[in-house]
């Protein structure tokens, strides 16, 4: 298996965890803060509430299923925004 990240790195990647949402995902962003919200397939609603506050660009879209690779073409995105 290759490693391309640090320990520090894969640690934090191990505490993220899966979840199952019966609500709309924008219902759990706190849109006063600086968030970043990485998904791949959030609903049109979702995207439409984006929309109407004026952060649409604080998604990312992320699929690991078609694209194993996908998380390192994120992790430059936001290396790059800061």
């Amino acid at each position: 298996m290759n490693i391309y990240a640090d320990e520090g790195i894969l640690s934090l990647a191990q505490a993220i965890k899966q979840t199952s949402w019966v609500t709309l995902k924008t219902e759990a962003i706190d849109f006063q803060s600086d968030f970043y919200w990485l998904d791949d397939k959030p609903l049109g609603v979702e995207i439409e509430i984006l929309r109407k506050r004026n952060v649409s660009e604080r998604f990312i879209q992320v699929d690991t299923r078609r694209y194993p690779d996908d998380l390192r073409r994120v992790f430059h995105i936001l290396k790059q925004i800061g």
